[in-house]
């Protein structure tokens, strides 16, 4: 048993990736989905396992030219190079996509109900409020929106004080709480 698990520990991190994966797809199933950085932590735990999947490969095929002949250890060589080559372009997409796939988001409190304040958009800004479900996961039920129009401010930092153009919150069940256009009819209107 203990020599299986020995000649094939590269697997275990794709196992365990998978059990990630699963994990996630059953919370999100039951709407409950990861905050930013619960999920960026996922995320990058994903790309190291696949780092030592990566790392086992290369190891299998060095250990393998070392046995082979002149063909196959040119062989062997290709593939260690195009492992390689893909580990680079993983960490190069990896690392790009940290910056788009997870939006800077905030507990916040209004109208006595805890939301995740999700801030989306590059050159309009929009915050979403989705209902918190604790340390780690929030609902996809949306309990509010903010628009905020084109600003160079992220209307989550608390040094600006953004006053959004328009906005919308409701409470769990779905009934509007709070409803405000800054311009209606080229008036300042509250509901």
């Amino acid at each position: 048993m203990l020599e299986t698990i020995k000649k094939f520990w590269g697997l275990i991190p794709v196992a365990i990736a998978i059990i990630f994966q699963i994990t996630t797809k059953v919370f999100e199933m039951n709407d409950m989905f990861l905050k930013s950085i619960p999920s960026c932590i996922v995320y990058w735990s994903i790309i190291f396992l696949f780092l030592l999947f990566a790392t086992w490969t290369v190891l299998y095929m060095l250990k393998k030219m070392t046995t082979t002949s002149r063909d196959k250890k040119i062989t062997y060589g290709i593939g260690i190079g195009f492992v390689c080559v893909i580990v680079l372009v993983t960490l190069a997409m990896a690392a790009l996509s940290s910056f788009i796939a997870f939006p800077q988001q905030e507990d916040v409190e209004r109208n006595g109900i805890k939301m995740v304040a999700t801030l989306r958009g590059t050159t309009e800004i929009y915050v979403d409020y989705y209902e918190d479900k604790g340390t780690f996961f929030h609902s996809s039920k949306i309990l509010g929106q903010a628009e905020y129009g084109e600003t160079p401010y992220n209307p989550l930092d608390k040094n600006f004080d953004i006053k959004p153009k328009r906005y919308t919150f409701y409470d769990k069940e779905g009934n509007v709480l709070e409803n405000y256009d800054v311009e209606v009819d080229g008036e300042l209107e509250h509901f």
